[in-house]
């Protein structure tokens, strides 16, 4: 019930991402069974070219899954992605040659370490639909993979294309309904065609704004965004302290890590406020920015 009630609040690319997860390794262990068995006798090359294409996709796809589900650390879903792809790779060549092994290997570290990057970096734009178009295109290499393999086989074993069929094709009409029909996605639409009245936590352009003093210490609130913080300018006094309420709307933005090295600050802004008091300062700017330094603020401090 935990892990359910965690889930439902991570909301709906949170739970996308782990039944995606799970297709993915049920496939992948079933290619690493199908092709020791279907491709008997095959050439070095042909070997290294397999081993290569499915370490890589799969571990590309592994990464950016653990990416969107990690959502705020790079270094978890890169550890496990890499050791994901290594293995992948290792077992997927070891029936062949060692040169296959150590290419499966190498593509698999390869394809995990820019999933993973590739995973938290889409987190403050729209994550469930890289999720699906890797999907997609996931499904499409192996399929080309899986025919290419009946025809130099002869398709002699035979695993029946039509059960490969059913088994792909529900997954990718689910990964389309889900695009269309979640209330994540429509949102994202209705942001992008900038329908009247549909924008989703739209704010004034507001980039500079002085603080206001009160009781001897200078307020300033500031949004925190899918797109970066308003106002990114903040103007302060010299010699008084300055109280930042961050208000984040999108918990799940990368602009959420807050980084503020001046100060030794490093500080996940949760949902709602989060407040940050600094002390007195003298004249002079001081940086503010997201984790991956993608989105960023200062703060100018005038005599």
């Amino acid at each position: 019930m935990c892990l359910i009630d965690f889930i439902s609040r991570k909301g709906g690319s949170f739970l996308f991402s782990f039944i995606l997860l799970g297709f993915l390794l049920i496939i992948t262990i079933y290619l690493i069974f199908l092709i020791p068995r279907r491709m008997k006798n095959i050439s070095l090359m042909t070997a290294m070219m397999v081993a290569m294409t499915i370490a890589m996709i799969s571990s590309l796809y592994f990464g950016t899954i653990l990416g969107v589900i990690a959502q705020h650390r790079m270094l978890e879903p890169t550890i496990f992605a890499v050791i994901y792809g290594m293995l992948v790779g290792y077992f997927v060549g070891k029936p062949f040659h060692l040169l296959a092994v150590l290419d499966g290997m190498l593509a698999g570290i390869m394809g995990g370490m820019m999933g993973a990057m590739l995973g938290v970096m889409v987190l403050n734009q729209s994550p469930e639909w890289i999720l699906a178009l890797l999907g997609v295109i996931f499904l499409l290499i192996l399929l080309i993979l899986i025919h290419g393999i009946s025809r130099k086989t002869g398709n002699e074993e035979g695993v029946p294309q039509k059960y490969t069929w059913w088994v792909i094709l529900p997954i990718v009409f689910f990964m389309i309904g889900f695009l269309i029909f979640s209330s994540e996605s429509r949102s994202h639409i209705a942001n992008w065609c900038q329908l009247p009245g549909t924008a989703v936590n739209q704010l004034p352009p507001l980039t500079e704004i002085k603080a206001a003093e009160k009781n001897g210490v200078q307020e300033i609130q500031i949004h925190v965004q899918a797109n970066g913080y308003f106002p990114n300018q903040v103007k302060a006094k010299a010699g008084v302290p300055v109280k930042l309420r961050f208000i984040n709307h999108d918990p799940s933005s990368c602009a959420s890590s807050l980084v503020m090295e001046n100060f030794g600050i490093r500080q996940f802004l949760k949902q709602g406020e989060t407040v940050i008091v600094l002390p007195p300062q003298p004249p002079g700017t001081y940086l503010f920015h997201c984790e991956m330094n993608m989105f960023s603020g200062k703060i100018i401090v005038e005599p």
